[in-house]
């Protein structure tokens, strides 16, 4: 996973999808091989699509989200009562380049959707995703550095463990842990791939700057220990709903560790903040994803 610790910037994608990494699927024996993924579809107008058809395209793109197309294909999906649709990637009807020919280890890739909600070929740009856990999984097959097993813990949704954050007017900041995932024990050398998504409100007349970050800890409370992802922050404006933040980062073990927690932080901060102010965290949305290679 080649970008670790830096902020994505949805921001563009507001209202547009909420990507959910509820599994990552490898086919080293079969052929073709894929990713499974797996996305919750709401309309232009972040209006849930439920039970419906749609035409999905995406594009595997090389470098960043704009970069070169070294793949591209297209799924007839369905949704279900959530919003809820699956595909595999890799496994669409082919519109250019062979996926199983992708060199994984000359990433970043992202994965870039386009949407046609009526079912036909008139796609509209959807967003991306950078493809975290594939360069591991997919290149392993060639580089002979594929682990022995790979375990996946996720959050699920409405996890988070606090319902606000303290905005506080200069440091210390007064870190809340949003979620939290206990782990099995990690050996040296094991990789850890962490992936959180989660949505903030400020309700105020004020801008408000928050920040977060991953870490390995020692309880589901932690708000110190080994750092998974930098510590990125962006801006709340005032009276706003901040659309998906993702942060996604890798540890490689340079030791054994007994079983620890992924615990993600959260803080915020403005000059004008009053006693009792808080950010909402969104209990909708969000999701921590972890996935350990031994």
């Amino acid at each position: 996973m080649p970008y670790i610790g830096k902020l994505l910037n949805m921001k563009k994608l507001k209202f547009l999808f909420y990507v959910y990494f509820l599994s990552f699927g490898n086919y080293f024996s079969q052929v073709p091989e894929g990713i499974n993924f797996q996305l919750v579809v709401r309309s232009f107008s972040n209006t849930l699509i439920a039970n419906s058809s749609l035409s999905m395209r995406v594009q595997i793109k090389q470098g960043s989200a704009i970069g070169t197309i070294v793949y591209s294909e297209k799924h007839a999906v369905s949704t279900n009562q959530q919003g809820l649709a699956s595909f595999v990637i890799g496994q669409g009807t082919i519109l250019s380049g062979n996926f199983s020919s992708i060199n994984w280890e000359n990433g970043p890739y992202f994965a870039c959707f386009g949407v046609d909600f009526s079912n036909g070929n008139n796609f509209q740009d959807y967003g991306s995703q950078q493809l975290m856990s594939v360069p591991y999984a997919l290149h392993a097959k060639t580089a002979g550095s594929l682990k022995n097993s790979m375990e996946h813990y996720n959050s699920g949704n409405s996890s988070e463990l606090v319902a606000s954050l303290p905005i506080t007017t200069s440091s210390p900041y007064q870190k809340k842990v949003i979620y939290s995932i206990p782990i099995s024990d990690l050996k040296t050398n094991d990789i850890l791939q962490a992936s959180c998504e989660f949505e903030v409100t400020n309700p105020y007349t004020y801008n408000v700057m928050i920040a977060s970050q991953i870490v390995l800890a020692n309880n589901p409370t932690d708000v110190t220990g080994i750092e998974i992802t930098e510590a990125n922050g962006f801006n709340v404006d005032q009276n706003m709903h901040h659309g998906v933040v993702i942060k996604t980062g890798t540890l490689t073990c340079s030791a054994n560790y007994p079983m620890k927690y992924v615990n993600v932080i959260g803080y915020s901060a403005s000059t004008q903040a009053l006693v009792n102010h808080n950010l909402i965290v969104e209990q909708d949305y969000g999701r921590l994803s972890v996935l350990i290679f031994k």
